[in-house]
């Protein structure tokens, strides 16, 4: 049951060039929770094990193994973020009197993101030469944050190795690439959970 002191977050993902994105509604009491809950969703309870320190353990369905992920963020890159998107909206806490708000949520432009890889590549090729990975954007607060991983579903599968992040200002005449080094949970703070705000 969602009680009425919960905050209620919107959780929209799918993969790129597909038609459909699905969305849920989920009640927290914060984000960390709400993407618990989205994961506990799409899995079965049984096989997943949340622990303090803010990593999961994944019990791989029907083998005999299992994967711990450092963060929550961690496997929601490793799962949803490979080839797709996904996003987490807070909803206002009260209703809007607006009669019409324009793009009050907006999921990923392909265009938007492969510029933004296009700006981080050559900072790439420079920390990294010869490397060829693949690449998603997370759209953070602080700016659109550019992730270069490695995947291979036959030997480490459910898992990517991220190899570099770079960090783009917000759009300007010059845009601004630098190196990221912050964690899962440097990312899930700055998570744009309220975008009609514009922050």
């Amino acid at each position: 049951m969602c009680k009425v002191d919960m905050n209620r977050y919107l959780v929209v993902w799918g993969y790129y060039g597909g038609i459909h994105k699905y969305g849920g509604l989920v009640c927290a009491d914060n984000p960390t929770e709400a993407i618990q809950r989205f994961i506990v969703e799409q899995e079965d309870k049984e096989w997943l094990e949340f622990h303090e320190d803010g990593s999961l353990t994944w019990y791989v369905p029907f083998e005999k193994r299992t994967i711990t992920y450092p963060h929550v963020v961690a496997y929601l890159e490793s799962h949803w973020r490979v080839g797709g998107e996904w996003h987490l909206w807070e909803f206002p806490p009260e209703p809007t009197t607006e009669p019409y708000i324009a793009d009050w949520f907006c999921t990923h432009h392909e265009d938007e993101v492969a510029t933004a890889i296009r700006y981080s590549r050559p900072e790439l090729r420079r920390d990294f030469p010869g490397r060829k990975p693949r690449a998603f954007v997370w759209y953070l607060r602080c700016g659109t944050l550019v992730t270069f991983y490695y995947y291979n579903r036959f030997k480490t599968p459910f898992q990517i190795h991220v190899l570099a992040r770079y960090l783009l200002t917000r759009p300007t005449e010059d845009v601004e690439v630098r190196r990221w080094r912050g964690t899962y949970q440097d990312i899930m703070d700055q998570f744009r959970l309220r975008p009609w705000t514009y922050e």
